[in-house]
């Protein structure tokens, strides 16, 4: 099947056709969710964001490894808390930092292969709520699967994170083994620890700077570089030369998800959803830009037409992922094109 308005297009395209997250703010009274609960949320908000689809084509839901709870199959549980009914591929990542792109990039394989049509990848951790709860020796009702419950199958090889050489020297936490990477980067520069030090302090303050303008980020205070870099009792030294503030953060409880379909799947394929409306307003010849009516960015800077986002390519597969021109805009802006006006521009 081709889609109306663009019939170049393999029906077996990937699209990314919604996304959503949650920071659930325990700290500031929110009620808890146990991570299953806070990847449903997750799942509803990019079910919204990609025009309100029919969750019951959804026939696969992959999840990231989880840490803050143990479940035998999370992503049947999310299936079965979304609505979607019936039964679906359901895929655990292995641990790694790789793991969230590489479940994007599995799934894309996938689709192109036909063996599943409509995705859903999420991930959450409540380690904020699991570790007050082990403090204060309670106990979290959180679901326990019933006894036989078949695991979910793993998707993706497991790292071999330590060296044996670096087990047998007892080196093997994160804040052992980074730290020893950065010293050696701040070696290679020919730089003292009184030169590194600013430059550390530097980036992450810049990091903090944009942390205080999200929404969703846990800190939202912006700091100095000196403010970062220098210990203190509420900043201590965790592994020279990262102060407590420069590692990950895990007492959080956040959650994201992404909708992945093909292109010819269900209400995706039609010319009534988002993804093809948004194919036939914002895709432009050379003779025909779009008007302030056909892009949601466009609306902002009409002097810069939109263009389709260039496939992506790898060694492994060559398959197409296309991102929509902004996710707070109208419908005509969920489209599988790229705006130049737009935060999208960054993704190629």
């Amino acid at each position: 099947m081709s889609l109306e308005g663009n019939p170049s297009l393999d029906p077996r395209t990937p699209v990314i056709i919604g996304v959503g997250q949650r920071s659930q703010r325990v700290d500031r009274g929110e009620p808890a969710l146990e991570p299953v609960d806070l990847m449903v949320v997750a799942a509803q908000e990019a079910a919204s964001d990609a025009g309100g689809i029919d969750v019951t084509a959804i026939d696969s839901v992959r999840t990231v490894g989880l840490l803050s709870w143990r479940y035998q199959d999370p992503g049947s549980l999310v299936a079965e808390r979304l609505g979607v009914g019936h039964a679906v591929d359901s895929g655990v990542s292995a641990m790694g930092g790789n793991s969230p792109q590489m479940l994007v990039n599995e799934t894309a394989k996938d689709i192109v292969a036909g063996r599943i049509s409509c995705a859903v990848l999420a991930g959450a951790e409540s380690w904020r709520t699991r570790m007050a709860a082990r403090k204060d020796g309670v106990e979290l009702d959180w679901t326990v699967e019933p006894e036989g419950t078949a695991p979910a199958r793993e998707i993706g090889t497991p790292v071999d994170m330590n060296h044996e050489a670096e087990t047998d020297l007892g080196i093997f936490m994160p804040v052992q083994v980074y730290p020893m990477f950065e010293q050696a980067r701040r070696h290679h520069l020919g730089r003292t620890m009184d030169e590194h030090l600013p430059h550390l302090g530097a980036l992450w303050s810049r990091f903090s700077e944009v942390a205080a303008k999200n929404p969703h980020a846990w800190i939202q205070e912006p700091m100095t570089a000196d403010e970062i870099v220098t210990p203190t009792p509420d900043n201590r030294m965790i592994g020279l030369p990262y102060t407590k503030v420069m590692n990950s953060n895990n007492a959080v409880e956040q959650s994201a998800a992404v909708l992945i379909c093909s292109a010819s799947h269900g209400n995706v394929g039609s010319s009534r959803s988002p993804v093809a409306a948004s194919m036939m307003k914002c895709a432009n010849t050379a003779s025909s830009a779009p008007t302030q009516e056909q892009c949601g960015w466009c609306r902002i800077s009409l002097r810069r037409p939109c263009r389709p986002i260039r496939p992506i390519t790898s060694l492994s597969a060559r398959w197409q992922v296309f991102a929509r021109a902004s996710p707070i805009t109208s419908s005509s802006s969920r489209a599988i094109w790229s705006c130049p006006s737009g935060p999208s521009d960054q993704w190629r």
